[in-house]
């Protein structure tokens, strides 16, 4: 009988202890049920701001490509004369970090021209890649073009220095000013949307510059509620100092040139040759823009400084 006793105990204690609830577990308890059925109910979809990398932080930037720029731009004590129409060579880059061979060469037709064309200088020096038409006075920008090598047009354009306007195939763009208090500009193209504007002094000292011009690509997201927010990451920077400047100008001039660097990982792939080139050519076409528009500046503000004198 007592045997009986201690068996059926002995089983008791045994059912109890498969019957007991499980041992507690770390970190569930954070986990909002009522959030989670919440959401699976409604017909919109959860807000994915979170995972969205941080475009604005110069961290992503990975630097694939670099080229030397080399312009003596316009000196701060000088007349306002337009400059000589001087060709711009822009330089491959060295593992070393030294100027190599051409590879690309800016021509402008003349001195009383504000236009000019780019070549790609290993390919051809006959046939541009790009046409850029800069257009006096306020509300008219510069416009780029992607030049069309079978175009009628451009082997005229060189003599002339005027444009009829862009080909069938060809695609022109302008550079518009984001506003009278900022020098910055943005570009809308197929390839993107990109701004061009000058960095603060943490960001040219955290790359040691002197003048630091930045590129970027404008990404807009869409939040819930229908609001969007712009997302900015950096594809290319001009750096302007001791190394980098173009030789026989200084920390006052405007328009020399600098170490233009890129980074074209997004249309570097196997499947977008044609878009890696249009991009890079968009790069270093509307980086020379900005030189110009810097000269242009310089003019203007001698301008002003005569005409103050002379009254």
């Amino acid at each position: 009988m007592a045997t009986q006793k201690r068996n059926m105990s002995l089983g008791k204690g045994s059912l109890t202890s498969q019957t007991s609830l499980p041992p507690p577990y770390e970190g569930v308890d954070n986990i909002e049920l009522a959030a989670l059925s919440n959401a699976s109910s409604t017909s919109s979809l959860p807000d994915y701001e979170t995972v969205v990398p941080d475009f604005s932080s110069a961290a992503s930037f990975h630097p694939t490509l670099s080229y030397q720029i080399e312009t003596k731009g316009h000196p701060l004590i000088a007349l306002p004369l337009p400059p000589e129409p001087v060709p711009i060579p822009v330089y491959a880059v060295t593992p070393s970090g030294e100027p190599a061979e051409k590879v690309y060469e800016c021509i402008r037709p003349s001195r009383g021209s504000g236009s000019c064309l780019l070549y790609h200088v290993p390919t051809s020096i006959e046939v541009p890649v790009c046409m850029t038409t800069y257009r006096f006075g306020p509300g008219r920008p510069p416009k780029i073009r992607l030049v069309d090598p079978r175009s009628p047009e451009v082997g005229s354009s060189l003599d002339t220095g005027t444009s009829a306007g862009p080909a069938s195939g060809e695609e022109e763009f302008e550079i518009v000013g984001r506003g009278c208090a900022t020098r910055a500009v943005f570009i809308r193209t197929h390839l993107g949307t990109f701004q061009w504007r000058y960095a603060n002094k943490a960001e040219r000292k955290a790359v040691g510059a002197d003048s630091l011009v930045i590129m970027e690509r404008i990404t807009t997201v869409a939040h819930r509620g229908g609001k969007t927010e712009e997302k900015y990451r950096r594809i290319a920077q001009l750096v302007r100092n001791s190394d980098y400047r173009s030789s026989g100008t200084g920390r006052s001039t405007a328009g020399n040139g600098g170490r233009l660097i890129m980074d074209l990982r997004e249309w570097s792939s196997a499947d977008s040759k044609d878009e890696a080139r249009q991009m890079e050519t968009i790069v270093v076409a509307s980086c020379i823009a900005m030189l110009k528009k810097e000269v242009d500046r310089r003019r203007l503000h001698q301008a002003m400084v005569m005409a103050v004198g002379g009254t």
